[in-house]
């Protein structure tokens, strides 16, 4: 059994509620990416290897930036936040946090980039100190309609639990690290404008 918190809801005559399409697209960018802890992985980490070996997504590669990063917490990647977002606005951009990791992950052994992974909400792209106190377990369906893959997000509220739980699925992707490449669970969307209609 998963145990997550229950979904609030919003009272009578208030502002809608927090998990409706325009909201979320509002806040969700065309593709997210943020690793997953397995079920039995009880670490305060988020990232799993080798849960899905032979079966990669069919991203792009991300080029490898040549400047060392030497950043040891999630502080230090906070510190790259004009980087990150050069215009200052990170609502729904968590995918750009995801691009400036991936783009230096051979620099980070799989502990270091899982644990940097932690530190910022993978709905909101707002930075997070991870803890138990913001560590969602949630159960999600595989991009490719095989299965469930059970991990947990370090979330900024609760309303992005929600969102994770009602637009995100799991797909795979191979990472070449400092420790070597590896197969990782990666929480992604669609894009929620491909279909104007809706």
């Amino acid at each position: 059994a998963v145990a997550v918190p229950i979904r609030a809801r919003v009272a009578p005559g208030g502002p809608g509620p927090p998990h409706s399409l325009a909201w979320t697209a509002s806040r969700m960018a065309a593709v997210l990416a943020f690793f997953w802890v397995a079920a039995a992985r009880l670490a305060h980490v988020a990232a799993v290897e080798d849960t899905a070996v032979g079966v990669s997504s069919k991203a792009n590669e991300i080029a490898q930036v040549t400047e060392p990063w030497r950043a040891s917490t999630v502080v230090d990647l906070f510190g790259e936040y004009s980087r990150v977002f050069p215009h200052g606005n990170r609502n729904a951009a968590s995918h750009l946090w995801a691009r400036f990791l991936l783009e230096r992950s051979e620099q980070m052994p799989h502990e270091k980039l899982s644990y940097m992974f932690s530190g910022f909400c993978a709905v909101s792209g707002s930075p997070v100190r991870p803890s138990d106190y913001n560590r969602y377990r949630v159960t999600l369906e595989r991009a490719d309609g095989s299965g469930k893959v059970a991990g947990f997000f370090h979330h900024c509220c609760w309303p992005c639990l929600c969102d994770a739980q009602d637009f995100i699925k799991v797909d795979t992707r191979t990472v070449r690290t400092a420790s070597g490449e590896r197969s990782y669970n990666f929480a992604v969307i669609g894009n929620p404008c491909a279909n104007e209609a809706e």
